[in-house]
């Protein structure tokens, strides 16, 4: 019986730098401190957050990193959780880094990335005969070059991965970045095809379907939730559509029926910042389709584990393990 989770995809050392304000192009922002060095990325994140929340549990790390400081400094942090398996962790060229600016006074963060080896990532880095995972994740599609290339059976490079995945009865998890090059509702939709979990944030689902989810004042168009869900589940995707915004949460599932979630909103107070929350939802989500939970009990508590990254500083620090029950 398949156990455990595969967690796939970008693979970026993250430098954090606190300011005060972001400036205007042409202008001066003044760096305060450095508040320091971790991994980041979809792979790190998850599957650091996944390790946290249940040490138990049987995770497999696919990425690409470099033969450098930075890639040593990845290998040690996921030494020091026993149950990631890091073997397929390969090294070429440089490892990914980002730089980060955290404004202190918005807990808002931009960042500056640079790809490096995650572009070596490709179709035939995966080898899914020899993985056993219940859960294969995979992040961020529209910043993962070498996946992004069109095929002209799947659509994409990375679909082609997805469609492997599920022959071999691995249920599949797609996350996205908040970058929108021009092709990326080519990218996306391709990928719909082949995935079970698509959990997004509102502004990748609109940007996937054409659809306005925010107003002019920026605030969410909860009306057209289930309309935007039930377009990307119409795409292909077979169990659950997960779309998670700082006000609510809204999901459709393997038989259609629609679910919203309040949001906790936790006081500015209590944010530390918010570098890695949506991975952190993410995270959640998956552990609970994991442990065959309902969609709405996974909407739940990918709202708890969000929380808890929201109040320590750097994606994971705040994650411990919160059992559910079942």
């Amino acid at each position: 019986m398949k156990n455990g989770i595969t967690v796939a995809g970008n693979i970026i050392v993250d430098e954090i730098f606190e300011i005060d304000n972001y400036p205007n192009e042409g202008e001066l922002a003044t760096i305060n401190s450095l508040q320091g060095k971790s991994t980041g990325g979809a792979l790190c994140n998850v599957i650091v957050d996944l390790a946290r929340l249940d040490p138990g549990l049987p995770l497999q790390a696919i990425g690409k990193i470099g033969n450098d400081v930075n890639g040593q400094f990845v290998q040690e942090t996921f030494a020091k959780y026993a149950n990631i398996n890091q073997a397929e962790v390969g090294m070429e060229d440089v490892t990914g880094y980002t730089f980060v600016m955290s404004n202190q006074g918005h807990k808002e963060r931009t960042f500056f990335t640079y790809e490096g080896a995650n572009r070596e990532l490709k179709a035939d880095s995966f080898n899914f005969e020899k993985i056993d995972s219940k859960i294969f994740h995979i992040g961020y599609l529209a910043m993962l070059s070498g996946l992004d290339q069109l095929n002209e059976t799947y659509g994409t490079e990375l679909a082609k991965v997805l469609s492997q995945a599920q022959e071999n009865g691995i249920k599949t998890s797609v996350d996205v970045v908040s970058s929108f090059p021009e092709n990326y509702p080519v990218l996306f939709k391709a990928a719909m095809k082949y995935t079970n979990y698509c959990t997004i944030n509102e502004l990748e689902a609109e940007q996937a379907t054409g659809i306005q989810l925010k107003d002019e004042n920026g605030k969410l168009i909860e009306e057209k939730c289930q309309a935007v869900l039930q377009t990307i589940k119409e795409m292909g995707v077979k169990d659950w559509v997960v779309i998670h915004s700082p006000e609510k949460v809204f999901g459709l599932n393997e038989d259609n029926q629609f679910f919203s979630v309040e949001v906790d909103i936790l006081p500015p107070e209590k944010i530390a910042d918010k570098i890695g929350a949506g991975d952190a939802f993410c995270a959640g989500v998956l552990y609970s389709a994991h442990n065959d939970q309902t969609l709405a009990e996974a909407m739940s508590f990918g709202n708890q584990i969000a929380a808890l990254s929201l109040q320590a500083k750097g994606a994971s620090a705040g994650i411990r393990p919160i059992y559910q029950k079942g």
